[in-house]
């Protein structure tokens, strides 16, 4: 099994950089991780997530892809902490 170091001590990085909204692995039904997961980033252009997707440890090390989607929130709130 890998570690998961590179991406822990990037993903504060980009917190701090204040582009990160959240981050985590999708889980099966019976909690068991599937080997994917997702980032939420609070960036203007695709061109700006592509920038920073680029940057993850994984797919610098050929062991993830990718995808860059848009998502709309259209319920619920969302609070930041200062």
């Amino acid at each position: 099994m890998r570690s998961a170091r590179p991406i822990t001590t990037l993903l504060p990085r980009f917190e701090a950089e204040g582009v990160l909204f959240a981050a985590g692995p999708f889980r099966d039904a019976d909690g068991s991780r599937p080997g994917c997961g997702m980032m939420i980033l609070k960036v203007p252009t695709f061109a700006e997530a592509h920038s920073i997707a680029a940057r993850e440890p994984y797919r610098l090390r050929g062991l993830r892809t990718n995808k860059i989607m848009p998502w709309q929130l259209n319920e619920g709130a969302l609070v930041e902490m200062v």
